[in-house]
């Protein structure tokens, strides 16, 4: 697993960077919704799949984790390499170049379209912090449609990333990467169902850049297909990965007049990877700041008062335990948007920081946002110490140069005690249901409130429109 996000921000004009104004892609705060006449439309489809069952050399990260060096690397490993396509930078015009390596790899072969609609079972077997886990997710086809009760964002997106990925895919026709979705799964019948695919031999595996195994099974049991059919439509889909490639594939199946009616053109649906809610091995790992202030105060545990109640966990002697000792009082308030940690609030000091002053900090938010998305602790940092203490607003947020982003709390401690970053705030994951109640309330989290991990891979199967 990396040890930062990469990238930490993009320059504008770059892919999926943070800089530049977050659309929702014409659509404002909703009402909330409701899970009355909920019939997500998922469906079986022809993929284009590698002829070789080993997949390690051939497959990516998803455009937007991956940095060109990378990028670079897995093509010089092997020049079939999806990413050739999935970045489309290749030649003056790249996405022309990505459409005709799509045509020249199934003419000789390289690609091959399956013989009938199915589903596919995707499980990927990864380490994170420590710990081995898996997690397994089912591929298929979900009909668009904008934002509502059916399919529900998460967080906003920006204009730039989705102007890249519509023309990628006016080129290619194709949906070259899922997106990432989750079903609440009360019921348990999705996570079930897809255990059953998995206790046979997968069709196809391989070993990715960070050394996550990925293997696939086609659906061929109709029986298995209609459990996973009904468990999908049974309840909203949570964008949890790609809204910025739900958002371009809506728009494309607007151009394409692919949307409503009886029809089901083959624009009107996007490839999309859905997650039982239920699955354990569902990881969302923190994102904690790196923090540079546009200003401090003189005392800033003092300026803390009231709205917070501060403790220092630091021992007395330097037992190396300081930083575990943080983590494990933070996590005890997981769920609650009520604590994080700090470092460098005072030298060489750890503190935990829990609310004490809810209202108070919550009278520092915009008006017009849920209680959900008031409760999440990224909202209680930013609003209750970033913005007023550092000067830390939404526009040095999107200038991308006094805050920085890892998911390892102990490379936020190192780059404040080398003194590289002044300050750290750690951050519990968010949870499941915290994202499910924001999305519920048509409201969305703010940016980097999650990382989902690890990301779906690109180029076990592909999704060509006709």
């Amino acid at each position: 697993m990396s040890a930062c996000l990469q990238p930490v921000c993009r320059q504008a004009g770059g892919r999926g960077g943070l800089t530049g104004a977050p659309s929702d892609g014409g659509v404002g705060r909703r009402p909330p919704v409701r899970y009355a006449g909920i019939v997500p439309d998922f469906a079986p489809f022809h993929a284009l799949r590698y002829s070789q069952a080993d997949l390690g050399t051939l497959i990516a990260p998803p455009y937007d984790v991956i940095t060109a060096a990378e990028a670079t690397r897995l093509t010089e490993r092997d020049p079939r390499n999806v990413i050739r396509v999935e970045l489309a930078v290749d030649g003056d015009d790249p996405y022309a170049r990505a459409a005709a390596l799509l045509r020249e790899w199934r003419a000789e072969g390289t690609l091959r379209p399956d013989p009938r609609p199915a589903f596919y079972v995707y499980r990927q077997r990864f380490d994170v912090h420590g710990a081995s886990r898996e997690r397994t997710c089912v591929l298929g086809a979900l009909r668009l449609e904008p934002w509502g009760p059916n399919v529900r964002p998460h967080e906003f997106t920006l204009d730039s990333p989705k102007e890249d990925r519509l023309r990628l895919l006016r080129a290619c026709r194709a949906n070259v990467s899922p997106v990432f979705g989750m079903l609440p799964d009360r019921s348990g019948m999705l996570f079930e169902t897809l255990r059953t695919v998995t206790a046979h031999r997968p069709a196809a595996s391989g070993t990715g850049t960070v050394g996550d195994l990925h293997e696939l099974w086609p659906v061929e049991d109709e029986g298995v297909a209609a459990r996973v059919r009904a468990a999908v439509g049974a309840e909203p889909v949570y964008i949890a990965d790609g809204h910025h490639r739900y958002e371009t594939a809506l728009g494309y199946a607007r151009e394409c007049g692919a949307l409503g009616g009886d029809g089901d053109l083959p624009e009107g649906r996007v490839l999309m990877g859905v997650v039982s809610a239920q699955d354990p091995g569902l990881a969302i790992l923190p994102i904690h700041r790196l923090v540079r202030p546009v200003r401090s105060p003189e005392d800033p545990l003092a300026a803390l008062a009231g709205r917070f109640s501060v403790s220092d966990v630091t021992p007395r002697s330097d037992d190396g335990t300081a930083l575990h000792r943080l983590l494990a009082r933070l996590g005890a308030h997981r769920g609650s948007g009520a604590a994080f940690g700090a470092l460098g609030l005072e030298p060489q000091r750890l503190h935990l920081l829990e609310v004490a002053g809810r209202e108070a900090i919550e009278a520092l938010m915009p008006a017009d946002r849920s209680s959900a998305w008031r409760r999440l602790g990224v909202n209680a940092l930013q609003y209750g110490v970033l913005q007023p203490l550092f000067g830390i607003d939404e526009d040095v947020l999107r200038a991308g140069e006094r805050v920085a982003y890892t998911e390892e709390a102990d490379e936020a401690a190192e780059a404040v005690l080398s003194g590289r970053w002044p300050l750290a705030f750690l951050l519990n994951p968010v949870t499941v249901d915290e994202i499910f109640a924001v999305a519920d309330a048509g409201d969305r989290m703010p940016q980097k409130s999650t990382y989902f991990y690890p990301k779906l891979a690109t180029g076990l199967v592909i999704r060509a429109l006709g």
